[in-house]
């Protein structure tokens, strides 16, 4: 019994859904306009990633800290999610048109860009204090933005990622790892209130 569990678990990846469906969720949040026409990212092949990166992390980050039995299953389903996200900025850039031989340095230096994202998003997040979040969304995503728009941009997305982290946070961890991973409403006006 607890051997057929396992291999269920831990299959062939090929054969797991889970990851794949999460990875759909992420995906469809990250591509949602608002951000685009909203929250001031640029609709470019960064902005893009970037949000895609952004959601890449949050769900993560809630994978990050389950406390339970469940943890070695989270951190499984976690790596798998990353592992999609990389196949998919590879098969990006090459229907970009990136040859092979700069295909795998472009790649290289997305994830490290991910990687960092990680370590500002992770510690500004675990302070709970909203300005170091805002000072490194600033940083991210609109050091080039006028002082006006940067400021309402950050607010937005300090709030979007605050709310998204606690409504992450309310989901149970059971259906999480069985697939079902639903995102907040993107609402300018719920934000800013």
């Amino acid at each position: 019994m607890l051997l057929s569990t396992i291999r269920r678990l831990f299959g062939k990846k090929k054969n797991n859904i889970v990851p794949h469906r999460i990875y759909g969720t992420v995906v469809t949040q990250a591509r949602n306009s608002s951000f685009f026409v909203d929250f001031g990212i640029s609709d470019t092949v960064m902005g893009r990633y970037d949000m895609l990166a952004l959601h890449v992390f949050l769900v993560n980050h809630r994978l990050k800290y389950v406390e339970s039995s469940d943890k070695l299953v989270a951190s499984r389903l976690s790596q798998d999610i990353f592992d999609l996200f990389i196949n998919d900025l590879e098969r990006g850039l090459r229907d970009l048109g990136f040859a092979d031989t700069s295909v795998h340095k472009r790649k290289r230096r997305l994830a490290r860009s991910y990687y960092a994202l990680i370590e500002e998003f992770d510690g500004a997040l675990k302070t709970g204090k909203p300005g170091i979040l805002k000072e490194v969304i600033g940083l991210r995503y609109f050091e080039t933005s006028s002082e006006h728009e940067k400021r309402r941009c950050v607010t937005l997305l300090e709030a979007y990622m605050f709310q998204t982290v606690d409504y992450l946070a309310l989901q149970s961890i059971q259906g999480i790892l069985l697939g079902d991973l639903n995102w907040p409403t993107i609402s300018v006006t719920s934000v800013e209130s």
